[in-house]
């Protein structure tokens, strides 16, 4: 996903709905392995870090699947 750059958003701010795909492009209709930065604060936010580098040794990067777990794990669900 990609935000197109005539368009430009300031923060927190989201397109219009009816005018969605002026401001949203896909590079592709299937999945990437691609990096998304996520940040996490609040109560249970320490927990986080036992998904560390799991998946990818020596990095800070989370599985997807694990940001899943952590969340599950926070609310008690």
């Amino acid at each position: 996903m990609r935000l197109n750059k005539k368009n430009i958003l300031g923060k927190g701010e989201l397109p219009p709905k009816k005018y969605f795909s002026e401001y949203i492009t896909y590079s592709t209709s299937n999945h990437t392995n691609e990096p998304v930065m996520i940040y996490v604060t609040g109560n249970g936010s320490e927990i986080f870090k036992k998904y560390e580098g799991k998946w990818y040794p020596g990095t800070r990067l989370i599985d997807n699947t694990d940001i899943y777990k952590a969340i599950k794990e926070i609310t008690g669900l």
